[in-house]
Parts: structure tokens; sequence; C-alpha cells
């Protein structure tokens, strides 16, 4: 498929898919449903905007009111697929609420899915003066999102270079906390038990 388009309420482009492919797995009659052995995505537009109520709306669906359990049930149907794969997606935040200016990040994301165990990759770069790429990495067992409480694992985080001062404009610091400019780097390692942080290891530098 090319050139997938959703638009919002008011009819602006709010998500665009250049190109979509996908290798139809021969498990789709075992499980009568449609299932892939791999989905690919290439370069799709994405706008994520909080507005000045407070409320993030994802291609123009906002998510505590127009996205419902059938987003849960699409979110769920992408994990019994195999191999999930988005390339150079770009991303653009918009925040009315803080009043920021628009944040656009280059994002590359692969989803491994093996039954119930689910391995995914994210790598977002922003803008090349506020800080380096950010390394997310997961491996997770787990059957539905609906059930947070039957999910355990471990999530790694790496930022490697961070302009604390060029990202106040985005990130939520307490107007009392003020610093001078400063960088940093951070190595984050998590363990998830039935939805619940575990333990937690850290290297910092600032």
């Amino acid at each position: 498929l090319s050139t997938i388009k959703v638009h919002d309420k008011e009819g602006n482009v709010s998500l665009l898919l250049h190109r979509v492919d996908g290798t139809l797995s021969w498990r789709s009659l075992l499980h009568g449903e449609l299932r892939f052995r791999e989905i690919r995505i290439e370069q799709p537009d994405l706008i994520i905007h909080r507005d000045s109520s407070g409320a993030i709306h994802v291609a123009g669906f906002a998510l505590n009111s127009e996205l419902t359990d059938d987003t849960n049930g699409f979110s769920d149907w992408l994990l019994r697929q195999r191999q999930v794969i988005i390339n150079n997606a770009s991303i653009l935040w918009q925040d009315d609420l803080r009043g920021a200016p628009e944040l656009e990040l280059l994002v590359n994301f692969r989803l491994e899915n093996h039954g119930n165990r689910h391995r995914f990759g994210l790598r977002a770069t922003p803008p090349a003066e506020s800080t380096a790429q950010v390394d997310i990495r997961g491996d997770f067992t787990g059957e539905s999102l609906n059930r947070p409480d039957q999910w355990r694992g471990q999530l790694f985080t790496q930022i490697d270079h961070a302009d604390i001062g060029a990202l106040r404009a985005w990130l939520p610091f307490p107007p009392e906390i003020k610093f001078s400019p400063g960088v940093g780097a951070l190595r984050l390692w998590s363990r998830v038990d039935r939805g619940n942080i575990k333990k937690l290891t850290a290297d910092m530098r600032l």
C-alpha cells in the first residue's frame, strides 16, 4: 500500500504512511485472523499534539476520549504479528500547554513477537542542537495491553549526550528549579514485574 492518509476533524493530514509492505503468514489459517510474518512501514509522518487543556491527540484522536478499547484491541493484534518495522518515521510534537516550539523527531522502531515474548528497539534522533540519539530497548513477556499486571521484563534506555538547557522548552522542570546550561549522559536499566518497576540501575554523567 502507498500514500495512506489519516485526517483530523479539521481535514488536516495528521498521519501519512508513504509505504506499507506486509508479508502474510500461513498461521492466519490456523488462528482464523489476518497475521503477518512482517509488516514494514516506510517514512511515516505523525503529528502528536497537546492542546491548551492538557489533552493529548495522536493523529487527530484524543487519547482520553476518542481512543477506546478498540485501540488496545488493535495494539494486541500488533503483538500477534511476527515482526513490525518502522523506518525513518517523522514525529512532530506540538505543545500548546507549555507554548513550546514544535519538536520533530526522526524515529526507527523494530518489534519482534514470539508468542507472549515481545522484544523491541526504538531509536529517536532529536534536533542536533539539543541531544544525541536516544536508544530504548525492551524484552518483555505479556499477552494483552489490557492486563498490565501480567507483564514482566527489562527495559534499557541510553542517551549519550543531552544539552539540558536546550531541552528545558520541552521537559517539565518545575519553575522554581533554576540552573546554568549543562550537558549530561544517561544509561538506565529497569526490571518490571507485574507492571511495576522492581529494580532500577542508572549510570549518569552531568
